[in-house]
């Protein structure tokens, strides 16, 4: 299916046309699939995991230099696992884009928790909120970059978003 939304909107592809694609029978698609639209749900999936496999773990003791190169790695990874994908971001509607995006995203919040654990943040700074308000940050940036068509170069982005997200970081970092 992946293939056929370069060439056609979800709404002009047919199963017999999946069904071709594949070298399958029809019976055999919708033992897997209620309906196109279940595969295309099951595609999506595939592409938000890639997100998350994206999202690295960083590390004890790590320094500042560090912290930037792994947020700038998992940036990139994750900008271009949706620009490789556009043609199947771009026909999501934003609100279940946004839902997909938010939905992925938290589910990599206990991993954020758990890295900022092993960075020096300041006590006072409750770390489930700062996860949450900086998740959200992402999820918004990501959003508005599909919105525009990918309007912004991946490299700029990434490098505008690593940048913010080094303030971010190191607003909390405990000062030595």
């Amino acid at each position: 299916m992946s293939d056929l939304l370069r060439v056609a909107s979800i709404e002009d592809i047919t199963i017999k046309v999946l069904v071709q694609q594949a070298g399958i029978t029809r019976s055999t698609f919708y033992t897997y699939y209620q309906d196109k639209y279940a595969l295309f749900e099951d595609l999506i999936d595939q592409c938000t995991r890639q997100i998350y496999y994206a999202l690295r773990y960083v590390p004890a003791r790590v320094t500042p230099s560090q912290v930037r190169k792994s947020l700038y790695d998992n940036i990139w990874q994750v900008l271009f696992t949706l620009y490789s994908n556009k043609h199947i971001f771009t026909q999501i509607g934003p609100d279940i884009r946004t839902r997909m995006l938010e939905k992925e995203i938290h589910a990599f919040k206990p991993v954020l928790l758990q890295q900022l654990n092993h960075l020096d943040i300041d006590p006072k700074m409750n770390k489930d909120i700062f996860a949450a308000f900086y998740l959200s940050g992402i999820i918004s940036a990501y959003q508005h970059w599909i919105t525009t068509d990918y309007a912004m170069p991946i490299e700029e982005l990434c490098e505008q978003l690593t940048n913010l997200s080094m303030t971010f970081y190191t607003e909390y970092l405990t000062k030595e």
